[in-house]
């Protein structure tokens, strides 16, 4: 699983703040457009009503990039204008600027009811705006996934096309019906109305929509497995993009051609691609382009088993993933990263990757589900504005360019000062969380250095003193002469004999294990195989130990602990699980240690937590004093297996 400190939490939202600036910069540059600001002058003069209502839809157009409110605003005065001056062309032409605008936020709902206002005028005296209409109407229905009443409205945008003999629009109505087909599943459909789009394409020359209409056969041609019709496909539809300048599009056909390579395996040309159409995502800023390829790119470089590249290139995408907020590619990017991970053999990441694919693949369906509550307020939101809407007098525009002005640095002066007390409140938290980790390690130290000189003065006083003292009186014992004492006292003589020798050789185990010899001299590794051998003598239990990384020794507190725990979790399995197998694995990463026991006993009950003992609280205290994590994962009859995360210093 991704985690980030605290302080690269903290890097991360100063370098938010900055792209959110930025944005507000953008803003006051294109709100000072010079277009714009012609348009709003003009629309402050004694103009007729077509002029002015024309006026507040190319305002429209202009806002597309910098704000919706504005661009819906004068689209709503454009309607309300267009209604009061009784002038039904351009209300048509303000419905279906307004449809646009819903569709394009995904307001479905919004949309449909606006498409529906522009279709009951039925007015045919301008072609355009008519087959603009029947157009909506379509694609209304498509992005509702209601596909009949799509394909029939397409059909009727297409029969307008043919009657009025426009073959621009009749590339449209048949380019729109062959995504329909596509979104349906239905291949041979989409791919009749696409190749007769792209023949009207090449009689009257309209090479965007050709370029267009031959990446779109090529997703046909790769559905249908022709890989290599589908990269001739590609191949011409970039030659032409490239020759109109259409740098988007060449990069997306970059990406289909990569893929096609990917899907043949020949690594090295489809790194070649998504390598171009990173570089022209990058020179165009789009973002989401640039993520997407260095998915790609991670993806090829894991094929080609070049996995230190792969891994680098996953982290950059999920943080400009971040950056960019756009949760799609995060969801693609964990996918990906999953199966690296298993490419190597690294399991557990792999879980962890795939875990949080898992999530960020929900938090998108609950995002999806929100989506349709705003359409709903978005529906509330329209009908209400076309109540309440009034035209502004010309003295209101002029007063609105001035205060509109104003109020970017009013916000830019709000948002620096939020995000500056929010600074210097992450900052306090950060302090006090550091004081807090720093308080925990000293209390950490002073325990674990007691413990350790407690216990050595025990052991020693077990083996010197009391270990001494045994074997004196078994010494003394044994070398009382036995002749003329009864048969009764001797045997009782040696009974006590051999007790003492049993009482002597248990005070050397207890101070053996108390502190371990192995463990002071040699380490984790050799005290736990020492421990293993002693243990699965006496209980005819196969155990064995395997470990990576673990050439370099622990500090002496965290060993001891870590050994005290691993000797809980023994004699637990032996004592409830009744195990033929336990397997301890430890694995040193740059900054933890993994550990992992399994054993194939009969498992822990599922209130094991309820009922834990002494056992498990020595556990889980040692565990707190090491900051470090645990996951038991046990069945009824299927085992156990117990994953110990703990931080180490690299």
């Amino acid at each position: 699983m991704f985690q980030f400190s605290p302080f690269s939490r903290f890097r991360k939202l100063v370098k938010t703040i900055t792209f959110l600036l930025s944005l507000y910069s953008i803003q006051i540059t294109f709100a000072q457009n010079p277009k714009i600001d012609s348009l709003r002058n003009s629309s402050s003069l004694s103009l007729n009503d077509t002029t002015l209502i024309s006026n507040y839809y190319q305002l429209s157009n202009s806002f597309l990039l910098i704000s919706h409110d504005s661009v819906k605003k004068y689209i709503e005065k454009g309607i309300e204008l267009s209604r009061q001056s009784g002038q039904k062309l351009l209300l048509l032409k303000g419905y279906n600027l307004m449809c646009t605008y819903w569709l394009e936020r995904g307001s479905l709902d919004s949309a449909s009811l606006t498409s529906q206002l522009a279709l009951s005028f039925e007015n045919h005296e301008d072609k355009n705006i008519w087959f603009t209409t029947l157009l909506n109407m379509g694609r209304t229905y498509q992005l509702s996934s209601q596909f009949d009443e799509s394909v029939e409205w397409y059909l009727k945008s297409l029969k307008w096309a043919e009657n009025v003999n426009d073959p621009y629009m009749m590339v449209s109505a048949l380019t729109n019906l062959g995504t329909v087909y596509w979104e349906l599943g239905d291949i041979v459909k989409a791919k009749e109305y696409y190749q007769r789009s792209l023949t009207i394409c090449k009689d009257n020359n309209f090479l965007n929509h050709m370029a267009s209409n031959l990446g779109n056969l090529g997703l046909v041609y790769r559905a249908e497995g022709d890989d290599q019709k589908a990269l001739e496909s590609y191949l011409e539809s970039n030659e032409i993009f490239k020759e109109l300048n259409e740098k988007l599009h060449v990069a997306i056909n970059y990406q289909n051609i990569g893929v096609i390579y990917e899907n043949k395996e020949e690594w090295k040309k489809a790194r070649e691609n998504f390598l171009e159409s990173n570089k022209l995502s990058s020179e165009i800023d789009d973002q989401i382009g640039i993520a997407l390829t260095t998915i790609n790119l991670a993806i090829i470089e894991g094929k080609m088993n070049n996995y230190k590249q792969s891994l680098l290139l996953f982290d950059s995408a999920l943080s400009y993933s971040d950056f960019i907020d756009y949760k799609p590619a995060k969801k693609e990017a964990y996918l990906g990263l999953s199966e690296i991970y298993k490419d190597k053999g690294d399991y557990k990441s792999a879980l962890e990757a795939r875990l949080n694919y898992e999530i960020w693949k929900d938090s998108l369906q609950n995002e999806n589900y929100l989506n349709k509550i705003s359409d709903l307020e978005a529906k509330y939101e329209f009908e209400k504005n076309q109540k309440e809407i009034l035209a502004l007098s010309e003295e209101n525009l002029v007063k609105e360019a001035s205060i509109q002005t104003k109020d970017y640095w009013i916000k830019i002066l709000f948002i620096a000062l939020f995000f500056l007390v929010i600074i210097g409140t992450l900052s306090i938290i950060l302090i006090r969380t550091r004081m807090k980790f720093r308080n925990k390690e000293l209390i950490y130290n002073a325990v674990s250095n007691t413990e350790i000189k407690e216990q050595h003065r025990i052991a020693r006083d077990l083996h010197d003193s009391i270990g001494a003292m045994l074997a004196v009186i078994k010494n003394k014992l044994s070398g009382i002469d036995g002749k003329g004492v009864d048969v009764q006292t001797r045997s009782a003589l040696k009974d006590t004999i051999g007790l003492i020798s049993k009482t002597s050789d248990e005070t050397r185990r207890i101070a053996h294990n108390m502190m371990p010899d192995d463990l002071m001299k040699f380490g984790l590794v050799s005290a736990t195989e020492s421990l293993l051998d002693s243990v699965k003598g006496e209980n005819n239990v196969k155990m064995t130990c395997d470990h990576f990384g673990m050439e370099r020794r622990l500090d002496e507190l965290k060993e001891l602990n870590i050994f005290r725990i691993i000797q809980e979790l023994i004699q637990n399995s032996l004592k409830h699980a009744n195990p033929k197998n336990i397997n301890i694995n430890f694995t040193r990463h740059k900054e933890k240690l993994n550990i992992i026991m399994q054993d194939d006993g009969r498992g822990m009950p599922e209130n094991y937590h309820a009922n834990a003992g002494l056992g498990l609280s020595n556990i889980q205290s040692r565990l707190r004093l090491l900051n470090a994590k645990w996951q038991i994962d046990s069945h009824q009859n299927q085992g156990t297996s117990i994953v110990l995360d703990i931080p180490v210093k690299s």
